[in-house]
């Protein structure tokens, strides 16, 4: 039984539908103006990201007419191409920044990792379904689907992508959480995944990455931290955040924009130019967008009648989640930084293409039942 029969949430025909795709284009908006905002002459991270959205568009109508249970059945197959394929990325020489993590396509890169997150999803739906239907079951039947979430993690962390690997882990604790795993099996394979990864995995840069977050920030101590390059990144979005008060400088007005002292502004630390340009107004009115879609893609998990369906809304749920909190918390110190995109916001083309493709699949399965 899931956890939502056990809450007993009263069920709805009412569609969420609708709502669910105005806060969505409405985030895609906030994005492509941001991506805007950032872009300067010579550059076409904004021309680029405008054709991405038309791609994601259509994408998008494309899923919704697909039916999930074929989806479903061929689960094992998708999952499979997502190994082959990052098994193929990383035989191939670096593409951006000494890492594997894209493949070009003419002018467009494509990142595979984001597509296995949803290949995950379905995998997972499958075992932890048939996981609360076998009556003999046992807590150890979970093992297999840690196993499973592990392969496509580990590779993806040898790129390296330290965050997006994390986002698999995640996945597979919310997914489990929902079919009555007991939160302390959670737990202690969420402290053996980290450990063997901390010990045995993680690049000195990321390790102080991790160190860094349980340093506070001392004032005096500020202009080692400017001259090491160490926590460079979190200062300038800190300053980034303090200098928009309450309504913000404006779109292309912020000092930390204009001035490109903020690292990554495009990408990781997009929402700090959030709350430079539009201030505080502006990042609580983007909180409340990310906060109602999440509600309204649970309340649409809890009005399906079969546990598959309801573990793969809530799969991506835990997906879209997962990276809004973690990159929000990371652009003001409450997490370490680890290189996570900001759904439908973040400049992206593989991020934002595969989120259109989450939603409609939502929406698909609304639409079926």
């Amino acid at each position: 039984m899931s956890i939502f029969n056990q809450l007993k949430w009263n069920k709805t025909l009412y569609s969420f539908i609708i709502p669910i795709i105005v806060i969505v284009v409405l985030l895609s908006i906030i994005g492509l103006s941001f991506i805007y905002s950032t872009t300067f002459d010579g550059e076409n991270t904004y021309a680029k990201q405008k054709k991405w959205f038309i791609i994601s568009a259509i994408a998008f109508f494309i899923t919704i007419r697909i039916n999930h249970k074929w989806l479903l059945q061929y689960a094992f197959i998708f999952y499979s191409l997502g190994i082959i394929t990052l098994l193929f990325l990383l035989i191939c020489d670096p593409f951006v920044g000494n890492t594997k993590r894209w493949f070009r396509v003419s002018s467009f890169s494509i990142q595979p990792s984001e597509f296995m997150k949803y290949a995950l999803v379905l995998v997972l739906a499958k075992l932890f379904s048939q996981f609360v239907t076998n009556k003999d079951k046992t807590h150890f039947d979970v093992i297999p689907a840690f196993f499973i979430t592990c392969l496509p993690a580990a590779m993806v962390f040898i790129q390296p992508d330290l965050g997006t690997s994390l986002i698999f882990f995640g996945t597979l604790f919310a997914m489990a959480f929902v079919v009555g795993i007991p939160i302390r099996h959670i737990i202690l394979l969420s402290l053996l995944a980290f450990s063997l990864i901390y010990s045995y995995g993680l690049k000195p840069y990321q390790k102080r990455r991790l160190t860094n977050f349980f340093q506070p920030l001392v004032q005096n101590e500020l202009p080692k931290y400017q001259q090491e390059g160490e926590m460079y990144q979190l200062i300038q979005s800190l300053n980034a955040y303090g200098s928009g008060s309450w309504f913000g400088s404006g779109l292309k007005n912020g000092y930390q924009n204009i001035n490109n002292f903020l690292p990554a502004k495009k990408t990781d630390f997009i929402f700090a130019i959030v709350g430079e340009e539009w201030g505080f107004l502006g990042t609580v009115s983007t909180i409340v967008l990310f906060f109602a879609l999440f509600a309204l893609l649970l309340f649409t998990a809890s009005s399906l009648p079969d546990l598959q369906s309801q573990l793969v809304v809530v799969g991506i749920t835990a997906i879209f989640a997962m990276q809004t909190f973690v990159n929000m918390f990371m652009t003001v110190g409450f997490a370490p930084i680890t290189g996570i995109p900001l759904p439908f916001i973040s400049y992206g083309g593989s991020s934002l293409l595969t989120s259109f493709i989450g939603i409609g699949l939502v929406v698909s399965i609304q639409g079926s039942e």
